[in-house]
């Protein structure tokens, strides 16, 4: 699913950067509070952990995270964590 946004830079696949395409151009926003919770998951935090970080409940926490799920197009937090870190979102 990573290549659905973004791709590793190697030789490969520099003929494919040159051509970027509509999904790389129009890859979905995150809001600054998906992005900060979506940092602490890729740090390994639960939804509890990250809700008392942040003095939010976990539920909501839950919520950010299940809505840069689905701005990706992805199942999984891990899917979601690595997409934002291959395309700089977030750092690993």
């Amino acid at each position: 699913q990573v290549g659905h946004f973004c791709m590793p830079i190697n030789n490969h696949n520099i003929v494919k950067i040159m051509h970027l395409n509509d999904d790389l151009l129009n890859l979905p926003k995150l809001s600054p509070r998906e992005k900060e919770c979506l940092e602490w998951v890729a740090k390994g935090l639960s939804d509890t952990d990250i809700g008392d970080l942040l003095s939010i409940s976990s539920s909501t926490v839950t919520s950010y995270i299940k809505n840069v799920r689905d701005k990706f197009k992805v199942r999984t937090r891990i899917q979601a964590v690595t997409i934002a870190i291959s395309c700089g979102i977030i750092l690993p």
